[in-house]
């Protein structure tokens, strides 16, 4: 988890981090932009949610990369479920 008051600087992260899980993961691996979910139909500012998963291997965990946007802080969370 990150949390920081710079945008682009959180954000920047948040795009670095899912080009780099494209990159290792391989062909196997599908994307999903969960960010409209009803997860997050309360926020008010800007959700970004991407979740890879292993289209091969349903057992496989799934990596969700997320970036929320709070009042005055951006946070970047990684999730693997």
């Amino acid at each position: 988890m990150k949390v920081g008051r710079d945008y682009d600087g959180v954000y920047k992260e948040f795009e670095a981090i899912q080009t780099t899980l494209d990159d290792c993961l391989g062909g196997s691996w599908s994307t999903d932009d969960l960010s409209t979910i009803d997860e997050y139909s309360n926020f008010k500012k800007e959700v970004k949610d991407i979740q890879f998963e292993n289209e091969n291997d349903t057992s496989s965990p799934k990596i969700r990369v997320i970036f929320i946007e709070g009042e005055k802080t951006f946070s970047l969370f990684i999730r693997i479920q």
